[in-house]
């Protein structure tokens, strides 16, 4: 049942899915001011989620910057450790 519930979920949670159906419920609806807006909606998400630039910007922003070496240490030998 989990593995269903995920497959499922994750399926509706994708932003095509929702860019898919905005741009059906504009073909189907009757109502002019309805309909602009889901078919702007759906373009919308489709030019956010389609673009490589956009997508990367968003995920430089998202990751965490890298954290710096403390000062240079010198050893004097090291450990190599694989199979003989």
């Amino acid at each position: 049942m989990f593995f269903f519930l995920s497959k499922v979920l994750a399926f509706i949670v994708l932003p095509y899915t929702w860019a898919i159906v905005f741009l059906l419920l504009a073909w189907r609806s009757k109502n002019e001011t309805r309909k602009r807006k889901f078919f702007i909606a759906g373009l919308t998400i489709l030019l956010v989620f389609s673009n490589r630039f956009i997508l990367n910007q968003a995920m430089i922003a998202w990751e965490i910057s890298p954290v710096k070496d403390p000062a240079p240490q010198s050893y004097d030998a090291i450990i190599v450790t694989g199979k003989q």
